[in-house]
């Protein structure tokens, strides 16, 4: 993997106090956290960019891996503002009959059940 820029906040003091650091000059190391997630460091080196989506699944095991909860991390990779161009699941027409309500409520519903769905996985990766 080609070295890059330096891995900034907020995931750098994570991966320092969890021991994901280069060896000789002490700086957070993404081979280190990507060994530990059972991820590639392609993919997490992409994540901390925010140049990819990281999937439940990938949520989860970096979320343990750095000793963080999973809303934190999807804070970090800005999941909430970024949701829009997952190009997988496309709403009904209906939907534009709701009330800007309405669509609070649906986007309230639909971020508890994937919040679920993320604690449940890291739940079970635990066990």
């Amino acid at each position: 993997m080609a070295r890059g820029k330096p891995v900034g906040e907020p995931w750098a003091t994570p991966m320092i106090a969890r021991g994901f650091v280069e060896p000789r000059s002490k700086n957070p190391s993404i081979l280190a956290l990507a060994a530990e997630a059972g991820l590639g460091p392609t993919t997490v080196q992409r994540i901390i960019r925010r140049e990819a989506i990281p999937s439940i699944d990938t949520q989860g095991k970096l979320a343990k891996a750095l000793g963080i909860d999973v809303e934190t991390l999807a804070e970090w990779v800005d999941l909430k503002a970024r949701a829009a161009v997952r190009p997988h699941w496309t709403p009904p027409r209906a939907i534009a009959s709701l009330t800007d309500e309405n669509l609070l409520k649906v986007e309230a519903y639909i971020n508890k059940l994937a919040l679920e769905q993320i604690q449940g996985q890291v739940s079970a990766s635990k066990g």
